[in-house]
């Protein structure tokens, strides 16, 4: 395919604006940096079962020496947590080893499990609307919001988690502090990892509701549109009116509005009358494409944000130093001038202490979302996209100027993106093909004897 200076085809850049190509690409090539550092990574997590009675004596039995096993017992006797392979340094510090490399493998897959799942979703929708598939770019955009709301919702808690268990003042105890970071982080991780909704699921690992995620999204982001490309996706996503209007153009309604027109298409449609085009503006692929602009920014942001804070865990507590097992991102820590395995600057100023402030740009805070001022910039300008040519379901209302009304000529024509292949006549004629357009009736131009009306009326009213 041909493919203009922002990645997309000709046709489809037109379609949607200028702006929002030039939003999407850049999206793209935030996808791609992710693939390039997630995409052939593999980890291995462990969960450790605490031990009651007979459970621990039996471990108690068959544990053998060369299986390096460190145990931690309960405040009141009752359970014992255990692990094996611990490293020199683990043996040395068992309440540590114990806590520490479990807590940090987990938070690591489950890391890694969102950024597969978000890159898959965000390249799908991508390719969707450069290949004009709007039904199933309707699909994916619904998904990856509802990605976003809940790796907002899982990050959130985890950093807020880690913030608790970071800061805790316990004077270094080999002991209370590894048990107080695991009573801050443990309650978490189970529900971010294991959370189903599905019947018989466990009421302790119920995950949110997907409404709750779109509250939560839309409050971390600051935009409001969100429900409403949510419904319209929704819509386009299930057998209905979204998905009978995905390929088809706004109708053309009578001023009596007693007929109303809607030309249907495989790829974008634009008026011409030889002397300029206009594209008609397709409903449901803005939508698609301003949904995943604004989510999958943020989605991006939350996922740098929240591999910091992965990697401020791991080296804070030296998890990776205290076991044999290998996974991704098991940096030893560094001191000094010396760069910090993290990426993130040197070791000294990389704040990978306990009781420094944990990095969480892009979370929610306790009341108010804080967004990086990288962020900040991305989601201004996909606002601003976004404000300047908004879905007819958000912005048309009856009594909307008339389509295209500063072109007046008879001869304007209905094409179909690359074919432009087909269009709706007039005055009782069959819908008919031709090699580059159907021609309008002769006369008083269309948009002069119709209005364009919006896909909210058309539900009211029950219109084509």
């Amino acid at each position: 395919m041909n493919k203009d200076e922002w990645g997309l085809t000709g046709t489809v850049a037109a379609a949607l604006g200028g702006e929002r190509a030039a939003a999407l690409t850049a999206l793209a090539g935030r996808v791609a940096e992710l693939r390039d550092m997630s995409e052939d990574a593999a980890t291995t997590d462990v969960l450790l079962a605490p031990l009651h009675g007979r459970a621990a004596q039996r471990w108690k039995r068959t544990a053998q020496a060369d299986e390096r096993w460190v145990h931690l017992g309960s405040g009141d006797g009752t359970s014992v947590l255990a692990v094996d392979e611990a490293s020199d340094a683990g043996l040395r510090e068992p309440a540590a080893a114990v806590v520490y490399p479990e807590l940090h493998m987990r938070v690591v897959s489950w890391w890694l499990v969102h950024a597969w799942r978000g890159a898959d979703l965000l390249d799908d929708t991508l390719e969707s609307l450069n290949r004009w598939r709007i039904t199933s770019g309707a699909v994916t955009a619904r998904a990856v919001i509802e990605e976003a709301g809940s790796l907002v919702d899982e990050a959130n808690a985890l950093a807020q988690a880690w913030r608790t268990g970071k800061a805790a003042a316990v004077d270094d105890d080999d002991v209370k502090r590894p048990v107080l970071v695991r009573a801050a982080l443990d309650p978490v991780l189970p529900k971010a990892a294991l959370g189903s909704r599905m019947s018989g699921s466990h009421d302790k690992l119920r995950a949110t509701n997907v409404l709750t995620l779109l509250k939560k999204l839309t409050k971390a982001t600051g935009e409001a549109r969100f429900p409403e490309w949510y419904d319209l996706l929704s819509d386009a996503a299930h057998p209905a009116f979204g998905a009978r209007i995905a390929l088809a153009t706004p109708p053309l309604v009578h001023p009596s509005t007693a007929v109303a027109v809607r030309t249907y298409a495989r790829a974008p449609m634009a008026l011409d009358d030889g002397r300029s085009r206009r594209p008609l503006e397709p409903t449901v692929a803005l939508a698609v494409a301003d949904a995943v602009i604004a989510a999958g920014t943020h989605l991006l942001d939350v996922l740098d944000d929240g591999l910091a804070a992965v990697d401020d865990f791991g080296l804070t507590t030296a998890a990776a130093t205290l076991t044999r097992r290998t996974y991704w991102r098991d940096f030893q820590p560094v001191r000094g001038s010396r760069a910090c395995p993290c990426g993130r600057g040197k070791g000294s100023a990389c704040g990978h202490r306990w009781g420094r402030e944990t990095p969480s740009r892009a979370l929610l805070t306790a009341s108010q979302p804080a967004v990086s001022s990288a962020s900040r910039s991305r989601a201004a300008g996909s606002r601003t996209v976004a404000g300047r040519s908004r879905s007819l379901l958000l912005s048309r209302r009856p009594g909307a100027a008339r389509l295209h009304d500063a072109a007046r000529s008879p001869d304007r024509r209905v094409r179909c993106g690359p074919a432009r292949a087909v269009a709706e006549g007039w005055a009782g004629r069959r819908p008919t093909t031709r090699g580059s357009a159907c021609d309008q009736p002769p006369g008083e131009p269309a948009e002069r004897r119709h209005r364009t009306r919006g896909v909210g009326e058309g539900l009211r009213r029950g219109l084509p």
